[in-house]
């Protein structure tokens, strides 16, 4: 199956070449909707165990499985991200999907001006104060 991982070099060298491309096709829009996509393949893939197996399999050829990703995605995702996911399965990357997907949305997040930020506090905030928080982040 499919394993979550961190990003590592490899990962990122993928999702760096599909943010540029997605950004040079369709700009913030576009990288967007490759994210969703992802996120939404990765989602599916953590709850049907038998499409993360799909995935992940090393007993279904190249070609079968990047027939079947075309067959399954076309449609359903924008042409980038199936043409995308079939170029990991002909270079036998498929596997490291959650370190790309991981390493996408990082790349995404910092394009965006993003930053995630977790608020520990020692006592719970009333909706005010949670909306002035939210507000000055």
């Amino acid at each position: 199956p499919l394993i979550e991982t961190k990003p590592d070099a490899v990962s990122t060298v993928y999702a760096r070449a599909l943010h540029d491309l997605a950004s040079g096709q369709g700009g913030r829009a576009a990288v967007e909707q490759t994210l969703s996509e992802l996120e939404a393949l990765m989602d599916l893939a953590r709850s049907d165990r038998r499409f993360n197996e799909f995935l992940a399999s090393r007993i279904i050829g190249t070609d079968r499985r990047g027939g079947s990703i075309g067959a399954m995605l076309t449609g359903r995702f924008s042409p980038t991200t199936v043409r995308f996911l079939q170029v990991l399965n002909d270079k036998g990357r498929l596997h490291a999907l959650p370190g790309i997907v991981a390493a996408f949305d990082s790349i995404a997040q910092a394009g965006f001006g993003r930053v995630e930020v977790t608020v520990t506090t020692a006592t719970a905030l009333s909706d005010g104060d949670r909306a002035a928080l939210t507000e000055s982040l």
